[in-house]
């Protein structure tokens, strides 16, 4: 979880909230390297989005393990 959060941190930083699914160029590497510095294996956006999908998932199990569904 903690990934997720710094990842949200630096796109906030970098893009602000309204963080689109094109980020310009010039904030791709240092996003990135930010990124690896936090721990995450990520070397280019793809990756980080797979990543990120992943936690999302292991997040989402947990939850539902403790907690159970939530019906809509």
């Amino acid at each position: 979880m903690r990934e997720v959060r710094t990842v949200q941190g630096l796109l906030r930083l970098t893009v602000g909230r309204d963080a689109r699914e094109v980020l310009p160029e010039a904030t791709v590497k240092p996003l990135l390297r930010a990124i690896s510095h936090a721990g995450l294996d990520a070397v280019d956006l793809p990756g980080l989005r797979t990543t990120l999908d992943a936690l999302a998932r292991d997040v989402r199990a947990t939850f539902v393990r403790h907690i159970g569904e939530v019906k809509g």
